[in-house]
C-alpha cells in the first residue's frame, strides 16, 4: 500500500479535520492535482444524453441502485440487494462501513457536493483504503467560489488518491453548472444557483445523472412528495415518525422537520426538496425508475 495512504488512514481515524485539511494543503503542494481529474462534460457542451439532462454520461449500466441518505434506509436489509445491482450510486459522505446490512458495501458513483468532501474523509476513510470500498466514479460538484482556493485543493488532494482505481470528475465549469440549473427551471418553473433563493440539491444531480446512465433506477430510502404533508400538523394522527434525515446522524435534524424547513424557505437559499420530490415522481414516468424503502 503506498505510504501516503498509510499516512492518509491514520489521520482519518483519528477523526481530526483540522489535521486532514492540513495535511490536504500539503499534498497540493508537494504533487501537482491538475492532471488527477477532468471536466465531467469535457465534449464543450455537446448533449446527445438519454436522460432528463440531456448529456453524456458517466457511465453505462442496465440497472443501477441510487441510495439515498434517508434515515428509512435503517432496517431494510436491503444491502446484499443494492451490492447485486450492476452499479451503485451514493451521495455525499454517506458511509457503507458500519452499515453494510442496509446500504452494502460497493460504490460505482459517489457524487460529493463542496461541503461533503472534508466530511467525508473523516468518516470514510474505509471507502480511501479498501480496495473493495473505493468507488469506480468520483464526481465533484459546488458552488463557484469554492473553486480556487479552497474546492479546487481539495479534489485535487482527493483525486490523486482515488486515481488509484477511479475516474475522478468535477462539474466545475459555469456552463456545466448552467446544465443542472437550467433542468431544474425547466421541471420547476424556479431559478436556481448564485443570485436565487434556490440552490440544488445533491440528490437533484445524482437522480438527473441516474437517468443518463442506467437503464433501470431503484432509488432506496426516498420518500414520496406528500409524505411528510402530515407532519406540518403536529396533532394528525397519521403524523409520520420521526426518521433522521441521515441515517449515519441518528441525532440529527429530522428529515420532514428539515424537508419542510426548507421547502417554506430559510434566509440565503434553500434546498426545495419536496419540490424535487415532485420532479423524481414525473421522471419516474419516462426513465424506469423505481423507489424502495418505501415503496411508492
Amino acid at each position: 500500500m503506498p505510504k501516503r495512504l498509510v499516512k492518509l488512514g491514520a489521520i482519518f481515524l483519528l477523526g481530526d479535520a483540522a489535521t486532514f485539511l492540513l495535511l490536504l494543503w500539503t499534498l497540493l503542494i508537494l504533487w501537482p492535482s491538475s492532471s488527477y481529474m477532468r471536466d465531467l462534460y469535457d465534449d464543450d457542451g455537446r448533449g446527445g444524453g438519454r436522460g432528463a439532462l440531456g448529456a453524456r454520461a458517466v457511465m453505462r449500466c442496465r440497472r443501477c441502485a441510487l441510495v439515498t441518505s434517508s434515515g428509512h434506509v435503517l432496517g431494510s436489509g436491503a444491502g446484499d440487494e443494492i451490492d447485486g445491482a450492476e452499479c451503485v450510486i451514493r451521495m455525499n459522505d454517506a458511509p457503507t462501513s458500519g452499515y453494510e446490512r442496509d446500504v452494502g458495501t460497493r460504490t460505482t458513483l459517489r457524487l460529493l457536493g463542496h461541503r461533503a468532501v472534508d466530511k467525508f474523509a473523516t468518516r470514510n476513510w474505509a471507502e480511501l483504503l479498501e480496495d473493495r470500498r473505493v468507488p469506480a466514479n468520483v464526481v465533484f460538484w459546488g458552488l463557484p467560489w469554492y473553486s480556487p482556493l479552497v474546492y479546487s485543493p481539495l479534489i485535487g488532494s482527493f483525486c490523486r488518491v482515488f486515481k488509484r482505481s477511479s475516474n475522478c470528475f468535477r462539474i466545475g465549469k459555469d456552463a456545466e453548472r448552467a446544465k443542472f440549473d437550467a433542468l431544474y427551471r425547466k421541471e420547476t418553473g424556479l431559478e436556481a444557483g448564485v443570485g436565487s433563493q434556490n440552490w440544488l440539491s445533491t440528490g437533484f444531480i445524482a437522480m438527473a445523472m441516474a437517468t443518463e446512465s442506467c437503464d433501470r433506477v431503484t432509488v432506496y430510502g426516498m420518500v414520496p412528495p406528500d409524505h411528510c404533508a402530515a407532519a406540518a400538523t403536529a396533532a394528525a394522527p397519521d403524523a409520520p415518525r420521526r426518521t433522521a434525515y441521515h441515517y449515519y446522524q441518528p441525532d440529527g435534524p429530522g428529515e420532514c422537520e428539515y424537508y419542510l424547513e426548507h421547502e417554506a424557505g430559510l434566509p440565503g437559499g434553500s434546498h426545495r426538496f419536496i419540490t424535487e420530490k415532485r420532479v423524481y415522481a414525473r421522471w419516474a414516468q419516462t426513465h424506469n425508475i423505481t423507489f424502495a424503502h418505501p415503496s411508492w
